[in-house]
């Protein structure tokens, strides 16, 4: 699928060029590429080309070369015309003519056509203007709209196949080292290679257990039946829950022993971390004995889980210690002499989407200069952050500041604005934020914590349930007070 996205994307590299020569392309995106005579590649994309197609979402920029109705640009739901109250006009209609003169959406024409809530996700989206450029594709599956395997394949698996709320993020959210998340990945799964795996692939001549041959070595029996974790879990785990401990089915018993069921053993606390310890040196032990010949015990086995569960403590404990912020990162900093600050914040809320957007700009003594709020319509919260990064920029310069640092509390931003992230590169919004960078002013742009941006949080907030509209404000409202006046002791 990535080639196939990449063929409809990347229209000026080579490999492209010759490939679609060769099959004779007929469109855009053509409905289908199938061929009697081509090669092993291009079977298979015509295998997965209906997925692809599915899978593409246009970002508008001109309007010129996306139909307004038939094709997918809004969101990542269906096109319009499969949402729509009354009867489409039956020619094909430009999301360039859905336009003003002015530049502005049309809405009359769209009063009774669609739906309020949709009508909302359009006007919060970037009107398409001439010198833009053309409409480019983009990957519907993810907000960023670039490619990313996790987002195909979860767009192909069916929904009741993959779990990705229970034992996949319990087994991945772990403060474990990786080479044991990675094991006990495979244990959830039983892709460990027992001898009675090893014996169905034909590798071995016996699934038996090499240390107890009259036992299958199955999973079960090499992480609790064999001698060496019988002995250990017998004498951890108290008596009288003993029995139920040994015999429950291996996929509840790994994953309620990760999940931190300290009511079965003498050990207090930390039961998941030493738990999932002994059971990889269980496994790592019993690999040793059966391939290398030299392989000579040191030590108690148990003093050692205990000894490394410790030391996994003890690292997670001071990651957390380090990865506290100073508290100057935690507030508001005054600018830079003769610059002014802009913050800016977007917030998006409810079950319809509804985004608002709201900034403050603040010179070196934290005086109040300006303030903005405004409702956008229905969209994304990263949209919702580039149109307050767009608003704030835009009444800077307006105001005539020749020297602004920028802050957001949102890291993707950020990126995008610093062009560290190809996220969004076609969105229309970021086109315009990057032509409001490159006018003739100094523009610095940093990240801060979202308790340093508690002004713009605030001031966002101030239009949710608003209809679409902008109030701007010469002196801080009585709303934000409170945290302007913590701000201004810095």
């Amino acid at each position: 699928m990535k080639l196939g996205f990449e063929l409809v994307v990347n229209t000026n590299k080579l490999w492209v060029k010759v490939l679609k020569a060769k099959y004779r392309w007929s469109s855009e995106i053509p409905v289908c590429i199938k061929r009697s005579n081509c090669s092993r590649f291009w079977k298979g994309l015509g295998v997965v080309w209906d997925h692809v197609r599915q899978s593409i979402i246009w970002n508008v920029r001109n309007g010129l070369h996306t139909d307004f109705w038939r094709d997918r640009w809004l969101d990542q739901d269906e096109p319009l015309n499969e949402r729509n109250s009354q009867p489409l006009p039956c020619e094909p209609t430009t999301v360039a003519s859905m336009t003003t003169p002015s530049g502005c959406w049309d809405v009359s024409r769209l009063v009774g056509l669609l739906h309020a809530e949709i009508i909302s996700k359009v006007v919060a989206t970037c009107p398409p203007r001439a010198d833009f450029g053309s409409d480019r594709p983009g990957w519907r599956w993810e907000e960023s709209r670039v490619f990313s395997t996790r987002s195909a394949y979860k767009a192909l698996s069916p929904s009741e196949g993959v779990n990705y709320s229970g034992v996949w993020r319990m087994v991945w959210s772990l403060p474990l080292p990786q080479r044991i998340r990675v094991f006990l990945w495979l244990a959830v799964h039983n892709r460990l290679l027992t001898n009675k795996e090893r014996h169905r692939r034909h590798l071995v001549d016996s699934s038996c257990c090499p240390f107890s041959t009259h036992n299958e070595e199955d999973l079960s029996h090499v992480l609790r039946h064999c001698g060496k974790a019988t002995q250990v879990w017998s004498t951890l785990i108290k008596p009288n829950m003993f029995h139920e401990f040994m015999s429950k089915p291996l996929d509840v018993w790994l994953e309620e022993n990760l999940r931190g069921n300290n009511s079965i053993a003498f050990h207090d606390g930390n039961w998941n971390v030493l738990f999932a310890v002994i059971v990889w040196k269980l496994w790592k032990q019993r690999c040793s004995l059966i391939f290398e010949t030299s392989f000579v015990e040191r030590g108690d086995f148990l003093s050692h889980c205990m000894s490394f569960k410790n030391e996994i403590i003890q690292t997670r404990n001071n990651q957390e210690l380090c990865s506290i912020a100073p508290d100057r990162m935690l507030r508001w900093q005054r600018p830079s002499s003769g610059w002014v600050r802009v913050n800016i914040d977007g917030a998006v809320s409810g079950p319809n989407q509804c985004a608002t957007v709201g900034g403050v700009v603040r010179d070196e003594y934290a005086a109040w200069l300006f303030g903005f709020a405004r409702s956008l319509g229905s969209c994304s919260v990263i949209m919702a952050e580039l149109w307050a990064t767009h608003d704030g920029l835009l009444h800077a310069w307006r105001l005539g500041y020749r020297k602004v640092e920028l802050e957001s509390d949102s890291r993707q931003v950020v990126d995008i604005l610093k062009c560290n992230s190809l996220d969004l590169i076609d969105s229309a919004v970021v086109t315009l934020v990057h032509e409001l960078l490159r006018r003739q002013w100094e523009v610095r742009i940093r990240h801060v914590r979202r308790e340093a941006n508690s002004v713009a949080d605030k001031l966002a907030k101030l239009m949710r349930g608003e209809p679409r509209s902008e109030t701007l404000y010469v002196d801080p409202p009585a709303e934000v007070s409170e945290a302007f006046l913590q701000d201004q002791l810095v």
